[in-house]
């Protein structure tokens, strides 16, 4: 085997090749490189999706879902009037569940359990488009009987250019990386043979956001921060002698 050949089976296996795999790759030019490269791109958020609901309590179902349906329309009027559309609101979960008081006799008996009334709840997911106004919002939903928080969540209405940013950062990682390994190596990059997205990239994440809601006066403050969009690549290029 030459020389150079060494070198090429030697970072084939660097890249988790078998070596009759990394010699099946040599082709006649010097061989092929195979790398991942990886890329974010950081945005502010334009859209919050809140989950939020209301929990009522009462001695019997009829009662607190009752109480549930009154207080559940208090706070749907407050995000129409606060200029959320219809078509952004979702009612989700709507459960009834037994209370129980626990009781511990003293002595040899055993625990029992007392039927003290019900619980009625219901969970809505909103889509807001003015994060401006977000603080105002909650705000309004709470003082209308909103008393359940599962989660504020901050995204784009539109990521097509974010996800093209952070493509593009990727196949430059990619490109980077390839450059140094062929150089490593003693060799040239040559063609890129193919370019492949890895699937499940793309996804946003929260960077930095918060949301905190305070059963108070004053309004519900709120930190959207940043999200954050990530791509990955398999780059696949070709490897030539150095003149």
């Amino acid at each position: 085997m030459t020389g150079r050949r060494q070198i090429i089976l030697a970072l084939a296996v660097a890249l988790g090749m078998t070596g009759g795999a990394a010699m099946a790759e040599m082709q006649q030019d010097g061989g092929v490189l195979e790398v991942s490269g990886s890329g974010s791109f950081r945005v502010v958020p334009d859209i919050a999706t809140a989950r939020l609901g209301v929990v009522a309590e009462a001695d019997s179902p009829g009662q607190a879902t009752g109480a549930l349906g009154v207080n559940l329309d208090a706070v749907l009027g407050q995000l129409v009037e606060a200029g959320v559309p219809p078509k952004d609101i979702q009612t989700g979960t709507l459960t009834l569940s037994p209370v129980y008081e626990q009781i511990d006799p003293v002595g040899p008996q055993r625990r029992q359990r007392n039927l003290v009334g019900y619980t009625a709840s219901s969970i809505l997911s909103v889509r807001l488009s003015n994060i401006d106004g977000l603080s105002e919002v909650l705000d309004r939903v709470i003082s209308a009987g909103a008393n359940r928080f599962e989660g504020l969540s901050f995204g784009l209405a539109d990521d097509t250019a974010a996800q093209d940013a952070a493509l593009a950062a990727a196949v430059a990682d990619a490109l980077r990386r390839a450059a140094i390994m062929a150089d490593a190596a003693g060799m040239g990059l040559g063609p890129i043979l193919s370019v492949t997205e890895e699937r499940g990239g793309g996804v946003p994440r929260p960077y930095l956001a918060r949301a905190e809601m305070a059963m108070s006066d004053a309004p519900v403050p709120v930190a959207p921060g940043e999200v954050e969009i990530s791509q990955s690549v398999m780059l696949k290029a070709a490897l030539e002698p150095l003149n």
